[in-house]
Parts: C-alpha cells; structure tokens; sequence
C-alpha cells in the first residue's frame, strides 16, 4: 500500500527501500476485519501507528466497498521496552448551558489508558499492547411541555397504565467503553514471519438511543455491546521477488439494547409527547464471523504483480420485536386524555430473523513501470454475495480498474488519472427487514376505534384476530436485486513551484447505480372515499408493502485546487478552494 501511494511521487527506489522494512501483516484492513458486520472496529488512539484512506487508482485489492477503504496499521513491539500513560478529563464546569434547559447539562468525562510494548526473545518474539476506558455521563433533555406531563400522568394513574410514567426536563445518560488491543510478532525462520493479535470492544450505556426531545426516557433503550476479535497472519518468502501473504480471522459480536420500558404499550401523542416501550429498531444483534485470505506478491521485471483471494462467512441474528407490545397513535392531547386513538398496532409471530452471509472476492493488479516517468496500474476484481432464499445471487460483478501516472519533461509536473468500477454490498439489515416481515411469520395487526377485536387504552391484545379489518403492511425484498456499484473516475495536474511551492488541480466524477430504497409498491389506486374495498390495491391481499430494490442512482462531481508551500523549516503554508455537488 505505501508502493501504490508513494510512487505516484516518482520516488520510486526510496520506496522500495521503505516497503521493504514495512511488514505487511501490520496491515489491519477495515473492509477485510469488519466486512459482514456491519460495523468497523474500534481501536484505541494509541495502539493505531499509521492509517491510511484508500479512495481509487486502480488498486483492485479492495472490494465489498463502493467508495473508500481505510487501513490501520497498528504499533508492534521492538527490542527495547517501551510504554505510555495518557488521559483526558472533561467537566461540565467549562461548557455552555443549553439553550433549552435551564441548567448545565451534566457532563463528566475520564478517557484514560495506557500502552506497553518489547520483546520477548530479542530479535525474533515482540508484543505490544493498549488498553483503553472512556467514562462518560452527560444528559438528555426532554422538551415535553410540564403542562402535558401532568394531564398524561393524571390520566396514566386514572386507568391504571403499568409503565412508567412521564417526565420532562433534563435526564441523565451515560456510555463507559474499554478497548484492549495486544499482538504478538514472532519471526519463525528467515522465510516466515507470523503475527497474531487480539482486539476486545465493550460498550455499556443507559438512555442511549432515542431519549430526548418528545421521546421520554421509557421510549428509549440502553446498550450493551462487546466485540472481540482474533486474528492470525503468516508472511512467507517464497523467493527473493516473491512473498505470500495468508490471513485468518474470527470475529464475535454480541449487542443487546434493552428497552427502558418493558411492559409498555407505546403511546405517541403527535406534536406533544411519545412515551412507552421502544418500538423503533432492533434490540439485539449476534453475529459470527469468518475470514480467510491468501494474496501473492511479486516482482518480475518492470511488473509489479499481486492477486489474491479470500472468502468471508457472516452468520447473523437480528433480534426485532417492534410493537409486540402494542402501540397507541393519539392526534391530540385532548383525544389521549379521552380515549380516542386513531390507530392500534400490536405485532404477532416470530420476532428474530437468522441468516448466513457467505462472501467470495478474488483479485488480480499490476503495477507496471512502462518508462521512468510513466506508471500504469491494471487490474481486476470480481466479488460474490450469497443472500438466503429467494434472493437470487447476483453473478456479474466484475469490476475493473485503471490508473495511469505521468510525470513528462522535468519531472515537475505529475499527471494522474483513474478510472474504476466498485461494488458494494447488499445491507443485512434490509434482508433481514424483509426476510421477517414478509407476512409469512410476523404479522403487524392495525386496528381503528369500533372495528372488531379493536383494544380499549392502554389494554393490549393477547391473541392475533382472526380476522384483520385492515389488511397488514409488509416489507419484501426484490428477489432479483441488483448489488449497487460505482463507477469513479479522476484527473489531477500537480505542478512543482519555485521556493518549495506545489499546485493541483484535481477533479473527482463518482455515479453509483443501483443504490438500495424501499418504495411502497402496493399503492392505493382509488380514494378511500370510493368505497372499493382495500383502495383497489394492486394486491387486495396486503397494505402498504414496502420493497427494497436497487433502483436508486446517484452522480456527484467534485473539485479541489490547491496551493502548498514550505514557508520555513517550522511552518507550512497551504491554501485550497473545493467545490462538489450531488444529485
């Protein structure tokens, strides 16, 4: 990676020189490490040695992204000790009131952690490790009017409601978090370099997600979440030109977000305060995760090549039970202080969805040095992804890249430009979405005032009706979906000033295809008024049916001049106009 950044300087043997002390298991590749789970991993400050943002160049290593790609190359032990101790403190003393509460907000914060890094057989076993905390506790602020809080509770304790009741102005929240990185090098013999490393991520916080505002805190959930991952890599010289590199991976993932409310029902009084159980997002997420990579790199000649594969298998249980306790719709405080909701839903059936993941992704780039002042990068990717039943596969994702550097005459102008498919990834969370509540095994019941079976405030179902009156909505998939990709492209003229000064022009075209929505393909075809029964819908079977597809696009262009120069040997100088829009 450092050869594909650094040798569009035309620095070409200082890079080589530097690649060559740089092992390349150090690389912790975003993408590769977290590329199922749907979320990146979390690494503390000071176990992180380098990073670096991939964007395009006709680097075809990277895939299952349709725009950048970070990498993280994390600090490994050496032959002498070496340790540090850091911290950072905050308090609420030194903020400013928020302008909606009357007092400070709370807010105490200790960030804290320590490093430590040698060898254990000189030359040859090193470790290094960090551990991090981070104690947190701030507020909320709910913007409930004291007015509506007493007439919702008066009437709460009138019908003998059994959740919480409502308050109003500032609440308090908290997040504590601990990372903890350790890895060991080890080199086995002169053609085997072998590194493995672990990595633990633990989050624990109250009134997390959704407090604040209207919401009161029974509409909000905690969270609880730990992540560990492992990870084993082995460097082989198989030549003096050539190395390969395998890599091994498991990652576990468990995260729980209990609700403050349990017993519920959900109550949202439009415009004035939404209180009850948390309805709006899942409340668990398990996932396992399996990674395996091979990439082979070598020189032959003017020809730098590497290809490679790997395989990535994510198993993934989704825990969504939305209203399963019931959810009461008000248009007014009046109408909730007498009754008169204007819809009830209430959930039924199997409330988590388990799928497996497999991924396959192969590769193959060139870096070919034509002419001392010309550079080409070619190279090729194809990916899969395997989606449970009745999602079809889609197969056609090849995906090109090109990029080419010129550096004419004087070797003081550099010239760039790139040109590349990428393709992304179908969202777990929409498949699951989908897989769930596709009415097949779960089933969200919506009844009016005086329709049969319709429940009398705050008492909820015990069974699903026989009968709806109101024909449930439901989310499907487009079996036939299309992965969404991106075409990108960009040109950049660099030029080397007089008196240590650099300009560029660059500019950046990215058109993505295919993008996931959800639209409601199951619109009414007549006005209610009409008296046709279920609005004439092209289904008479079902509501609203809310189908993802990738029948979305977009377009963005985007350019950058700029203007660097070395002012002194303590200062730099850089001045730079952007300018971008997207449809």
């Amino acid at each position: 990676l450092p050869l594909q950044c650094l040798a569009r300087t035309g620095r070409r043997r200082e890079v080589h020189q530097r690649v060559q002390h740089v092992p390349k298991e150090r690389i912790l590749a975003f993408v590769h490490a977290h590329g199922g789970a749907g979320k990146a991993p979390r690494a503390g400050v000071d176990a992180v040695d380098q990073f670096q943002v991939v964007t395009s160049g006709g680097i075809a290593e990277f895939g299952r992204a349709s725009g950048g790609v970070v990498n993280i190359l994390t600090k490994s032990g050496t032959n002498d000790f070496r340790g540090s101790l850091y911290g950072f403190f905050r308090n609420q003393r030194f903020d400013a009131r928020n302008p909606l509460a009357p007092t400070k907000d709370l807010l105490t914060q200790a960030q804290y952690g320590a490093t430590i890094g040698g060898p254990l057989r000189s030359n040859r076993t090193f470790f290094f490790s960090n551990f991090e905390q981070t104690r947190r506790n701030y507020s909320a602020v709910l913007t409930i009017s004291p007015n509506a809080v007493n007439s919702i509770n008066n009437r709460l304790r009138a019908v003998n409601y059994q959740g919480p009741l409502v308050s109003t102005g500032v609440v308090p929240a908290s997040f504590d978090t601990t990372n903890f990185f350790t890895r060991i090098d080890h080199s086995i013999n002169q053609r085997n370099q072998l590194s493995a490393r672990y990595s633990l991520y633990h989050i624990n916080a109250v009134n997390s997600r959704t407090v604040g505002g209207l919401n009161a805190v029974s509409r909000g959930t905690g969270l609880d979440n730990t992540d560990q991952t492992v990870q084993v890599s082995n460097i082989t010289t198989l030549s003096s030109r050539t190395l390969n590199e395998a890599r091994v991976q498991y990652t576990n993932s468990r995260l729980d977000a209990p609700v403050n409310d349990d017993v519920g029902p959900a109550v949202n009084i439009a415009g004035v305060a939404n209180f009850g159980t948390a309805t709006f997002s899942p409340l668990a997420r398990d996932i396992n995760l399996f990674e395996a990579v091979d990439n082979v790199s070598t020189q032959l000649r003017d020809h730098s090549l590497k290809f490679g594969a790997g395989f990535l298998y994510n198993r993934v249980n989704i825990l969504f039970p939305g209203a399963v306790q019931g959810v009461y719709s008000f248009s007014s405080l009046n109408n909730f202080l007498n009754g008169n909701y204007i819809n009830y839903q209430q959930a039924f059936g199997v409330p988590n969805q388990v799928q497996s993941n497999p991924n396959v992704g192969m590769f193959v780039q060139d870096e070919w040095r034509v002419r001392p002042d010309l550079t080409i990068n070619a190279g090729f990717r194809y990916d899969l992804q395997f989606l449970p039943d009745p999602i079809q596969t889609d197969t056609d994702n090849f995906a090109p890249r090109l990029g080419i550097v010129y550096a004419p005459g004087d070797r003081k102008t550099v010239i760039r430009a790139s040109y590349g498919l990428y393709y992304d990834r179908i969202p777990l969370r929409a498949t699951s979405n989908a897989l769930q509540r596709d009415g097949s095994k779960f089933l969200v019941v919506q009844l009016s005032p005086g329709q049969p079976g319709a429940p009398v405030f705050p008492n909820v179902l015990t069974l699903q009706p026989a009968t709806l009156p109101t024909k449930p909505n439901i989310t499907r998939i487009d079996p036939n979906i299309e992965v969404s990709y991106s075409q990108q492209a960009n040109f950049q003229i660099e030029r080397e000033l007089p008196g240590n000064a650099v300009v560029s022009v660059g500019y950046l075209n990215v058109r993505a295809f295919h993008l996931i929505l959800s639209r409601n393909v199951n619109v009414p075809a007549v006005p209610a008024s009409a008296g046709i029964p279920n609005l004439g819908r092209p289904d008479p079977n079902w509501g609203n049916i809310s189908r993802f597809e990738g029948s979305g696009r977009s377009n963005y262009d985007g350019m950058v001049v700029s203007f660097n120069k070395r002012a002194s040997q303590w200062a730099n100088l850089r001045v730079s106009y952007t300018w971008s829009k997207t449809i």
